[in-house]
């Protein structure tokens, strides 16, 4: 008798058919995501050289310039910014529709938080986080340079002043 390659029991062709149905849901799934995969890698961000900053505030007592965000390259969604004060200033009370996390380069900062009543701090080389509606007053120290980091991007729209409380 010579060989039959094709099965004859019922166990037999029960795992010659489980294993063609694997190895096609294998295959399908593999295409579908590397199709997938590659559909996505369109749409990531590539390294890049940003350039010099867009300079966004100019006053005698504080300059900001943006490196990543709404003004500086049209991102929405994260601004990153270096703001330095050459003399003593204080921002009006506001409450920011964004996440902010502020890096004391030089200086001192002092932020004013109302709901708590807690005055925060950071020197040089420390960190603040200020979670998005944080009603807040900042106070700059004279020769203050710090970055400020805002998820999503800051916009004017997503601030808003208060009048100072008497």
């Amino acid at each position: 008798m010579g060989f039959c390659p094709v099965p004859h029991t019922s166990r037999e062709q029960f795992w010659l058919c489980f294993g063609a149905g694997l190895s096609l849901s294998v295959n399908l799934l593999y295409t579908f995501y590397s199709r997938k995969r590659e559909r996505s890698a369109g749409n990531r961000l590539i390294e890049a050289s940003l350039g010099a900053p867009k300079k966004v505030v100019d006053l005698p007592e504080r300059t900001i310039c943006e490196y990543v965000g709404n003004a500086a390259t049209a991102d929405p969604s994260i601004s990153i910014a270096v703001s330095n004060i050459t003399k003593s200033c204080t921002e009006g009370p506001q409450t920011n529709q964004f996440d902010e996390w502020v890096i004391a380069l030089e200086g001192d900062l002092k932020v004013f938080c109302h709901a708590s009543k807690n005055i925060l701090s950071c020197s040089a080389g420390e960190a603040l986080y200020l979670p998005k509606g944080t009603y807040k007053y900042i106070f700059d120290n004279e020769k203050t340079k710090y970055i400020a980091i805002c998820m999503p991007a800051f916009a004017p729209n997503l601030v808003s002043f208060q009048n100072p409380d008497p």
